[in-house]
């Protein structure tokens, strides 16, 4: 953990797969403690890291209980922001999951990701 929050990639990546495989062994808490580090590893640019955010973002928006609907909220928002971002910087793929993920989210969703966006934009 202490290399992680040094900006050691390889302990960021190594702590969100332990996140991902708790949460396949049952435990959701395990998968949204995993998506800190999966974030902190996105954050280096990697397409392979930051599709690993994308699944996690996606995996634990589904599974959050229904009753928590402002946090899969805003999983949901964060995963059309990270697409559109990656869209921006010309990822061949993004253009259609942005797509794919807009149409089957609610418009709220969107707007969350489109702020976000903004925000990831001026940072």
């Amino acid at each position: 953990m202490k290399r992680a929050a040094q900006g050691n990639l390889e302990a960021q990546r190594e702590l969100a797969a332990l996140g991902l495989a708790g949460f396949v062994d049952g435990d959701l808490q395990s998968l949204l403690d995993g998506l800190c580090f999966a974030r902190l590893a996105a954050s280096h640019g990697g397409e392979d890291d930051r599709g690993l955010l994308l699944q996690m973002l996606a995996l634990a928006s589904d599974s959050i209980p229904r009753e928590e609907a402002e946090h899969r909220a805003n999983l949901n928002g964060e995963a059309i922001a990270l697409v559109s971002t990656m869209a921006d910087e010309g990822n061949a793929d993004a253009d259609e999951w942005l797509a794919s993920i807009v149409r089957n989210s609610a418009p709220e969703n969107v707007a969350i990701g489109q702020a976000l966006s903004r925000l990831m934009a001026s940072a």
